[in-house]
Formats: C-alpha cells, structure tokens, sequence
C-alpha cells in the first residue's frame, strides 16, 4: 500500500510539472500561428514539420530540438534564436536573418539558405560564421 502512495505522488508532481511546460509551448505555438510573431517564445522541441512559417518573426525564440524538417521560413527573422539540435532537413531558408542564432548541432541536410543573411552565427559544427557583418 505505502508503494502505491509513493507511486501516485510520485505521478502527481510530475504531471505538476510537465503539463503546465506542455501548455506554455502550447500557447507560444498558438500564438505563432496566429499573429505569425511570437518574439523570445518558448517553442523547444515544438513540431513544425512542413510549416509554411514564411516572414515570420521569431527573434529570440527558443527553438531547440524543434522540429522545423520541411517547413518554409522564407524571409522569417530568426535573429538571436536558438535552433541548437532542431531539426531542419529539407527547410527553405532563403532570406532569413540568422544574425547571433544559434545552430549548433542542428540538422541541415537539403537546407536552401539561399540570400539568408549570417552575422555572429554559430554553425552547427559550432563555428561562428560572420558573412553579413
């Protein structure tokens, strides 16, 4: 019986704090598809896979381990974002401004950055990359 009690605290505290991390990147994934800013949001490991995040702005957001494969962020301002361990496989990334985001680790097979703008830019290999500055 006491291993039953501890079990279901155990639950208890856990869904505390899951579900309410679960609804905050909820909200901020809304948000985004909404009003197409959500600037300094909380989107890590968000899916949004296929996308059309065209011109949007995400200056500042937290993107990290988010799934972007696929999605088109054509002249979207990922300034100061973290994409560290996102997904972007296939992604269209033309005109983007990528000033001091971070990319470490992501990846970025069949990315097209065509005309993407890079200044303070932190590569996936960790390299920083100041082509635009």
């Amino acid at each position: 019986m006491r291993f039953g009690i501890g079990v279901a605290a155990f639950l208890l505290t856990l869904f505390c704090f899951v579900l309410p991390a679960h609804a905050a990147n909820s909200d901020a994934l809304s948000h985004l598809l909404e009003s197409r800013s959500c600037l300094g949001c909380d989107l890590k490991n968000a899916d949004l896979q296929d996308a059309d995040l065209r011109a949007v702005n995400l200056r500042g957001a937290d993107l990290s381990g988010a799934n972007l494969s696929g999605a088109n962020l054509m002249a979207a301002n990922l300034q100061q974002a973290n994409l560290s361990k996102a997904d972007l496989t296939h992604s269209t990334l033309f005109g983007v401004n990528l000033f001091n985001a971070n990319l470490r680790q992501a990846i970025v097979k069949g990315v097209r950055f065509g005309s993407a703008r890079f200044c303070h830019t932190t590569l996936p290999d960790g390299e920083v990359f100041d082509q635009d500055c």
